[in-house]
């Protein structure tokens, strides 16, 4: 049995497929997701979007005119200003006027240069240029996911355009699925050969030269459509079980590839745009080919993930934003509370533009050279709009300082249970230009000469060697001998509960002998490491309410702690060339006030150490913080 696929005349005749809209909805879902922290690979879900708009935009240009002219192409690229540009002009003006007072400064140094970028399409190249995706993303910039609009209309720009130089040849739809497939299978390749001689993610992750690739497989998947029907053969279907590999690798993808993964820049991404393709083209083939696909169609088609579909641009635009300014701390909510309050307004403020802006602007009966004049008429409004938008307040200055001593290029995490429990993080978000990590963090190791006794919450316990009769400082030392030099990165949470040793006076915990117990260690610390660098972490406030800490209060580990950190800072003044401290207690406990969840996600059940997913944006806070320590590049380490 033969299946025709129909394809109409005229780009306005083009038979709507619910499948892909459902599949743009499961990828807006996924994308949500991600912003929100519940997704940590959802962000590929990206290129399923680039191989759904290839496929859509070739199939309504292999219907509308073949060869194009130039009154096509002028209506191609008018369509196009008609669909992205009132919404886009929109959003750019409310986030600048509203920005300013819902933003931190920090987050709106260059929005007015990124405002700009977004209405002109440049936006990925421009991201590119200053502090890229991946960093961006941790500071909170309100503009930074517009990148994918730009790769989009880049190459939207150059495909009617190739269609017209292949229009010349004897079989150019043949033509523009073998160009297509080439330039995909050529823009992966320059991806991996770029991450392996830069290691630069940003560049990879936003170039359009290295994003093409998907939006290339939709349009091949497009034209071989086309061929066939136009040829009176049967559609191209993948066999279902190479399609139900497909959805179980993107879904995978989805739940376990984080952005920092070597495998996701070594093949991984291409494999994943390779499987998105495979579902795109067993999606439009006909239903009864089988019913394996028939059932995959009907779960494509449910209404309620059409809807979404139908509604991911205006969701894609105001999501980020919105979750960016509905955060815990306008909010006091956290958790599932946050996400619903959060999709509760996002659902009815895309609606309303859809129905408001989108819809209305698409009737419009205006001929495509003014829709052209578009383009300049929105930027016009964005330049406007940076014009009236209120000046952002000046960045709050950050206390830091600049190490003489070059950086050698790896860190050695020193520490106990607590400075452990971080080391996940700084594994799982750590760049691949950023130093190496090594751990010598030990559970139970002691701060403390372990030749003491000390009071340990409500009882007496001996300080434990951290391992066969060693101190953190031998395990340091010893780390450094084996492995060469390293960035000490030392966090220690015990010194907050058992600063006290046995028969001292509990009242005044930072006696000159008890603050010399704990500048002793460190001292030694900086002693024995030498010439290396030390990066002391504050050690945020351990709450009590959620510890088991027996008879002990707030008020004494309130205590314990502010003699610590003037430890800390002590040893830090008086070796300011190679000494720092990274004030992560300053950073996480504001005035007292601890920040417990970020993005749903929870930091410290226990009051006191990190869980995996929660040692992430604490470990690239922390690695932030290393490099703006400055000190030079120290050499690349081997291997």
């Amino acid at each position: 049995m033969r299946h025709h696929v129909p394809v109409h005349a005229g780009g306005r005749g083009l038979t709507r497929l619910p499948t892909i809209d459902g599949l743009r909805g499961l990828g807006m879902i996924a994308i949500i997701s991600f912003h929100a922290g519940l997704l940590p690979g959802g962000y590929l879900s990206i290129d399923l979007f680039f191989v759904v708009s290839g496929y859509l935009i070739t199939r309504l240009l292999l219907a509308s005119s073949m060869p194009p002219t130039g009154g096509s192409l002028a209506s191609f690229w008018a369509m196009r200003a008609r669909r992205l540009l009132p919404l886009l002009t929109l959003f750019l003006g409310v986030v600048l006027v509203a920005a300013p007072s819902l933003s931190d400064a920090a987050d709106l140094t260059d929005l007015s240069d990124r405002a700009l970028g977004a209405a002109a399409f440049v936006g990925n190249w421009q991201a590119i240029s200053s502090d890229g995706y991946w960093q961006a993303f941790g500071e909170g910039s309100p503009l930074e996911h517009v990148w994918s609009l730009a790769v989009e209309e880049q190459v939207y720009v150059l495909l009617p355009l190739l269609l017209a130089v292949l229009a010349r040849v004897r079989r150019p739809v043949e033509s523009l699925a073998a160009v297509a497939l080439g330039g995909a299978a050529a823009s992966m390749a320059w991806a991996v050969v770029l991450f392996e001689q830069t290691g630069d993610l940003d560049r990879v992750y936003l170039g359009t030269d290295t994003r093409a690739a998907a939006l290339l497989l939709g349009v091949a998947v497009a034209a071989i459509e086309v061929r066939r029907s136009r040829d009176g053969l049967a559609a191209l279907v993948p066999p279902m079980p190479l399609v139900a590999a497909a959805m179980v690798g993107m879904a995978a993808s989805w739940v376990l590839l984080l952005g920092e993964d070597p495998f996701l820049w070594r093949g991984g991404m291409a494999l994943h745009t390779t499987a998105a393709a495979i579902v795109v083209c067993a999606l439009v083939a006909p239903a009864e080919v089988s019913p394996a696909l028939a059932l995959l169609r009907r779960a494509m088609s449910w209404g309620p993930l059409v809807q979404v579909g139908i509604l991911s641009y205006a969701l894609y635009l105001w999501h980020w934003p919105l979750f960016l300014w509905l955060d815990e701390d306008a909010t006091d909510l956290s958790g599932v509370p946050l996400g619903v309050a959060r999709v509760a307004i996002l659902v009815p403020l895309a609606w309303l533009s859809h129905v408001l802006v989108e819809q209305p602007t698409r009737r419009l009966r205006i001929p495509p050279v003014r829709w052209l004049l578009a383009v300049p008429a929105s930027l016009a409004i964005v330049v406007a709009a940076v014009a009236v938008a209120p000046a952002p307040p000046p960045p709050i200055a950050e206390a830091g300082e600049q190490l003489s001593v070059p950086s050698s290029g790896r860190l050695l995490v020193i520490g106990d249970s607590v400075g452990a429990s971080l080391v996940p993080g700084i594994a799982a978000v750590r760049r691949v230009d950023e130093p190496v990590v090594e751990s010598r963090a030990i559970p139970f190791c002691h701060f403390h000469p372990i030749t003491t006794q000390y009071v340990l919450l409500d009882g007496t316990f001996p300080a434990k060697d951290c391992t066969d009769g060693k101190s953190f400082i031998d395990v340091a030392v010893e780390g450094l001998t084996a492995n060469g030099p390293a960035d000490v990165l030392v966090l220690f949470g015990n010194p907050v509960l058992d600063s006290t040793p046995v028969g001292e006076d509990l009242a005044d915990f930072c006696a000159p002998d008890m603050l010399a117990l704990r500048t002793g260690p460190l001292e030694e610390l900086v002693e024995r490491t030498a010439p290396q660098r030390v990066l002391l972490l504050t050690t945020p406030r351990l709450l009590v309410e959620n510890h088991s800490l027996g008879a002990t209060t707030q008020l004494e580990v309130d205590e314990r702690l502010a003699c610590h950190q003037r430890a800390i800072d002590e040893v830090a003044a008086a070796h300011p060339d190679r000494v720092a401290v990274i004030d992560l207690a300053g950073w996480l406990c504001p005035d007292g006030e601890c920040t417990e969840v970020i993005d749903g996600v929870e930091l410290r059940p226990d009051g006191l150490h990190y869980t995996e997913q929660g040692a992430r944006p604490v470990a690239r806070w922390v690695l932030d913080q290393v490099a703006a320590l400055g000190g030079g590049d120290g050499e690349e380490p081997a291997g």
